[in-house]
């Protein structure tokens, strides 16, 4: 068996250094690819890793106060601003440009209209409630990630994980059972193309 390299031995400390870091604040390196042949459910599996990453972001704030921006510390904050400066706002545009737009479309009866137009307006000014609250994180994590000292403004992290876990839940109880009930297959799947394709820069 042939012996490895120095640059595989490197890779596998590396490997092996984020794993630790992983288990330590849970970060999760590997998220498995959602199925956007089920769209709605495609959906709820990026609320559950925004979930995941919001127990992150809490669990650092905890470890910066205790430890300092520490290699671990480095790791999650990098994790954490990857996710919601790249895959959330693809979130929102999932939800903006065509999950909204569909709902309301297909939401005919005044009494149904009226409950739609009313959870994603609530939803779309949640969603830029969350963008304002990401410019003040967003560059704390980068000072960690460079090893600066940065803590938390008082209740800045949980302001946010809040609002999350608030918009979460309300779209799943009252948003998604709608799109689910008034959405044909053929829109369902179109749905899905859509999101796939905007992953792919199409």
């Amino acid at each position: 068996m042939a012996r490895p390299t120095r640059n595989q031995l490197s890779l596998m400390s590396i490997n092996v250094r984020r794993a630790g870091v992983a288990q330590h604040l849970n970060m999760d390196l590997f998220d498995p690819a959602p199925d956007f042949a089920r769209p709605l459910e495609a959906l709820v599996a990026c609320h559950r890793r925004i979930e995941q990453k919001i127990v992150t972001l809490n669990k650092l704030v905890c470890h910066i106060a205790q430890r300092g921006p520490d290699t671990e510390a480095q790791a999650a904050a990098e994790g954490v601003r990857h996710y919601f400066q790249v895959a959330a706002p693809l979130h929102h545009q999932d939800e903006e440009l065509d999950l909204f737009p569909l709902v309301l479309l297909q939401a005919k009866k005044p009494d149904l209209q009226a409950r739609a137009f009313d959870i994603i307006a609530r939803m779309m000014v949640e969603h830029r409630q969350f963008e304002d609250l990401w410019l003040e994180i967003e560059p704390l994590l980068k000072k960690i990630e460079a090893g600066e000292i940065s803590p938390f403004p008082p209740d800045l992290i949980k302001t946010f994980s809040q609002a999350h876990r608030r918009h979460i839940a309300n779209e799943e109880s009252v948003l998604l059972p709608m799109a689910m009930q008034l959405l044909s297959q053929e829109q369902l799947s179109a749905l899905g193309i859509s999101m796939k394709a905007r992953r792919q820069g199409k």
